[in-house]
């Protein structure tokens, strides 16, 4: 295909590539509001607004952090309580079962002597016999020395018993008390935890809802750097209209059409009808056209952000886009490449 002698690096084709990939999404019809201070303002408070968000995320999260963190604490607390709780009921059961076993023996030993009360109050003379049944004066000490031992004996034993039913009584008291002490206790850690977590549930509500505002301050960001782009872009092609260096368009509308077949009448007849149909349908033939909104320029309404690539790409890379010899000329490289992809939106007009 002619390019006007101009051979294409492939360098250069991959840019124009990428370019036509722009076009093709974007479209020309893209809305973008005037050029003006006023985008770079809003651009300026919405970053303003993205950093605040950002930093108010992190201090929520760092509030959520510290709940989770006391949370887990608190949830450590409750367990070891509860440990302690059963450790305690434990205790309590087994004392209760040694307090019984302690007063049965009690009861076993009163009921042994008084038993022997009774034999030595019904017989009090089996005492008496069992001293004057001595042999000796010898004999008589041990006898006298039995009867003593025996009744110490008794009241050492019920003393010790008593004593024990006594300790035990008060051990049951101290784990009744201690166990009321753990419920309670335990009560008190799963009402706190309870209210942790569902200061935890708002804390992440809340959290989650600034990611959404930072998502959406985000896309504003996004979209008004874009915007900003464009209209800088356009002031930059709008100063550059009115300065040296630019060829003078053509006498009229028939000579861009003539350029036109000259330049797509290598691509063929149905080429050559189609842009006609497109230059007609862009700018009305005016190499001086100027999109407000896109910024698209020139016979073609090349993009602002699209041109230098491909004018570099087709050999034009010095010309402006106001220039229709270069513009028509781009336009008849870009179609030979890569089709009408960046003029789809002209597709139900122009038949392709």
């Amino acid at each position: 295909m002619r390019i006007h002698g101009r051979r294409v690096s492939p360098v250069r084709a991959t840019i124009v590539i990428v370019a036509c990939f722009v076009v093709s999404t974007l479209g020309p019809s893209l809305a973008i509001a005037p050029a003006g201070a006023d985008t770079a303002s809003q651009l300026s408070q919405a970053q303003a607004k993205l950093s605040a968000l950002l930093k108010d995320i992190d201090a929520a999260t760092g509030q959520r952090e510290a709940v989770e963190r006391s949370l887990s604490s608190l949830l450590g607390r409750i367990d070891t309580n509860r440990r302690k709780l059963e450790s305690a009921t434990a205790q309590l059961v087994d004392t209760e079962l040694r307090e019984r076993d302690a007063q049965a023996q009690v009861d076993r030993a009163r009921r042994l002597v008084d038993q022997r009360a009774a034999e030595a109050y019904m017989n009090p003379m089996s005492s008496i016999e069992v001293i004057l049944g001595s042999n000796s004066f010898q004999d008589l000490q041990e006898r006298v020395a039995l009867l003593g031992a025996v009744g110490e004996s008794d009241d050492q034993l019920l003393s010790g018993l008593s004593q024990e039913v006594g300790t035990l009584s008060q051990d049951r008291s101290d784990l009744d008390a201690l166990e009321q002490t753990l419920q309670t206790s335990q009560g008190s850690l799963e009402t706190q935890a309870t209210d942790l977590k569902s200061g935890l549930a708002e804390q992440q509500q809340a959290v989650d809802r600034l990611n959404q505002d930072v998502a959406a301050a985000r896309g504003l960001v996004s979209a008004l750097t874009d915007q900003r782009a464009r209209e800088l872009a356009l002031e930059a092609l709008q100063n550059a209209g009115g300065g040296p260096g630019i060829p003078p368009p053509p006498a009229g509308s028939s000579t861009v059409r003539e350029l036109i077949v000259r330049d797509f009448t290598p691509l063929g007849a149905v080429r050559v009808t189609q842009a006609l149909c497109v230059g007609a349908h862009e700018s009305g033939y005016n190499p001086r056209a100027v999109n407000s909104s896109s910024g698209a320029a020139g016979v073609f309404q090349f993009m602002p952000q699209t041109w230098p690539p491909m004018s570099h790409a087709a050999g034009y890379g010095a010309s402006s886009v106001f220039d229709a010899v270069a513009n028509v000329a781009v336009a008849a490289w870009a179609v030979a490449h890569y089709g009408w992809s960046p003029w789809l939106a002209d597709a139900p007009f122009c038949g392709f």
